[in-house]
């Protein structure tokens, strides 16, 4: 009797034992770790045929498809005690790829070197445009020229560790040239923009963490072009019939169109050659080149470019038009017509100067 009463004490102690921890940790809760997250992504630019090597300074010769690359942070508030631990900032920066020479700091973009002669990519972001500032704002880790893509921000009174969410970037790259002189090649891809964040102030998190995400780059070709374009055709100009200033009566109003060729000799036959206007202050009409201002220069007029059918041309250098499904070896004429173009009001006397450069492409 004795021993049968021992067990059952020993037994409910046990028992009382496993409810009170069951219980304890029921009361227990950890705040979650906070991390920024995202993809690398790759930018491809089109292959590019030149029809000279001799090209304009700031000629854009291929623009890529838009790259977006989505940030996500989770795990904010770092701490509900301090202001600065609800904010998780995003920063590219210091292992940038080589800059160009012609690279502005200030941007809008930044300019990074390729591994062919006078040609550099332009890489542009939004919403928040890319730059290769130094400064504290700007800086990446180990203050190497960078900028802040954007943060993410808990909500005032979040729970501790309870507050995640996403934003974008967008990239766009141009390749742009940078001396008289163009090469060819094969343009080598590699790693352009990486990515880090941190808390900045944080109580944690305030040093900057790799988040092993990149812009990338891939490989392109630069090549010549089995057309060349002649040399009554490289600094052309087309000058039309002078028209009194009284003849436009508002805006859109136009003068007769004037006829011009852009010529070509194709050395072997070609397949879809096409063309990319890019007018040196193009107007929001399409076609529309606005012309040069200043003392001696008319006032609220420009000229609008058509093709051979009629229709106006894109003179901002973001699409190209196809001037040619196939050619064979010889010479090749692309007709045009030019006309003035009433851009506001009143229109005053003076000379009407516009400038366009174009570049010539194979599919």
């Amino acid at each position: 009797m004795t021993h049968h009463l021992y067990n059952s004490r020993g037994r409910s102690r046990w028992l009382a034992y496993l409810v009170l921890m069951v219980a304890g940790c029921g009361w227990s809760s950890l705040a979650a770790a906070a991390n920024c997250t995202a993809s690398s992504a790759t930018m491809t630019m089109p292959d590019v045929v030149i029809t000279a090597t001799n090209q304009t300074v700031g000629t854009v010769l291929a623009t890529s498809s838009p790259v977006t690359i989505a940030f996500t942070c989770t795990g904010l508030p770092v701490t509900t005690t301090r202001s600065a631990d609800y904010i998780a900032t995003i920063q590219a920066g210091q292992s940038l790829a080589t800059l160009d020479a012609t690279n502005n700091p200030n941007g809008p973009g930044i300019t990074f070197a390729t591994n062919i002669p006078g040609v550099a990519l332009l890489v542009t972001a939004s919403p928040v445009q890319a730059t290769s500032l130094s400064g504290n704002v700007n800086d990446g880790p180990n203050k190497y020229a960078g900028y802040p893509v954007g943060s993410v921000t808990a909500p005032a009174g979040s729970v501790q560790g309870s507050y995640g969410s996403t934003f974008t970037e967008t990239f766009v790259g141009q390749l742009i040239v940078t001396s008289t002189t163009v090469g060819t090649g094969t343009i080598t891809g590699k790693s352009l923009i990486p990515f880090w964040w941190y808390v900045s102030g944080g109580s944690q998190y305030s040093s900057s963490i790799n988040m092993g995400a990149s812009l990338m780059l891939a490989n392109s070709t630069i090549r010549s072009g089995s057309c060349s374009v002649n040399t009554d055709s490289q600094n052309l100009s087309v000058n039309l019939p002078s028209i009194i200033a009284s003849a436009f009566t508002g805006g859109g109003a136009v003068g007769s169109k004037i006829p011009f060729n852009i010529n070509l000799t194709c050395k072997s036959a070609s397949k879809n050659v096409l063309i990319t206007m890019t007018a040196s202050n193009p107007g929001p009409q399409t076609g529309v080149i606005l012309s040069t201002t200043g003392s001696g220069y008319a006032n609220n007029v420009g000229v609008q470019v058509f093709n051979n059918a009629g229709t106006p041309v894109d003179v901002t250098g973001g699409s190209s038009q196809r001037i040619a499904t196939s050619t064979s070896k010889g010479p090749l004429s692309i007709p045009y017509t030019v006309q003035y173009y009433q851009t506001g009001s009143p229109v005053s006397a003076g000379q009407v100067n516009a400038t366009l450069t174009f570049v010539m492409s194979y599919q």
